[in-house]
């Protein structure tokens, strides 16, 4: 089932690897390859990759990123995921972990 998170990540991390990468490098930040940046992302103080896929108007603050997919004008601050697909639209905010989250969630964890 390609529509499987586990399988998604598995699609998005094989065309990384065969040329579907785009590295932008931002001061204060930690890339490892193989990344998919689009323009219009804002990385700051954060760790992104490997097998990460950022889609415009994205903004990463103080967290980790991998084996992630997220979409358009997502918010994540704090947080360190490995393993989430992530919609449009979608804030995250000092969450720990794996996520599948739609357009428009929303996730607060209080620490």
């Amino acid at each position: 089932d390609c529509g499987a998170p586990g399988t998604l990540l598995e699609t998005n991390e094989t065309l990384l690897r065969k040329g579907a990468a785009r590295r932008v490098d931002f001061p204060g930040v930690t890339i490892h390859d193989p990344v998919y940046i689009e323009d219009g992302v804002t990385l700051e103080r954060s760790e992104i990759g490997p097998n990460v896929s950022l889609e415009r108007g994205t903004k990463v603050r103080g967290s980790t990123l991998r084996n992630a997919i997220v979409g358009r004008e997502a918010s994540i601050a704090d947080s360190t995921l490995d393993g989430a697909l992530l919609g449009n639209h979608v804030v995250v905010e000092g969450y720990r972990g794996a996520a599948s989250l739609g357009d428009h969630s929303e996730v607060t964890a209080k620490g």
